[in-house]
């Protein structure tokens, strides 16, 4: 997520309430899941997150603007890896 919504678009800057985000991810080429511990990290999320990997719910986290950290390595494919995350702020 490369910034807040309310950040890109103007009519939406005061609102406050829940919104989804969706992204497709591949692995960079050679990356060996086997051996390499994987990491995704929040710098920040206002307030409350829910975070889903390819259908499995990774978990929560409350707080505004905080950074946060989920270990994907044993939910992570090669490609096609379908991130879902579901902000109520």
């Amino acid at each position: 997520m490369p910034a807040s919504w309310n950040d890109q678009f103007a009519e939406w800057r005061d609102y406050l309430g829940q919104t989804w985000y969706q992204t497709y991810f591949d692995l960079p080429w050679g990356w060996d899941v086997a051996s390499q511990q994987i990491s995704l990290r929040f710098g920040s999320v206002n307030y409350l997150a829910e975070v889903w990997l390819n259908g499995i719910c990774l978990g929560e986290h409350e707080g505004g603007h905080l950074p946060f950290t989920f270990d994907i390595t044993s939910h992570v494919k090669p490609d096609r890896n379908l991130l879902v995350v579901r902000v109520d702020g």
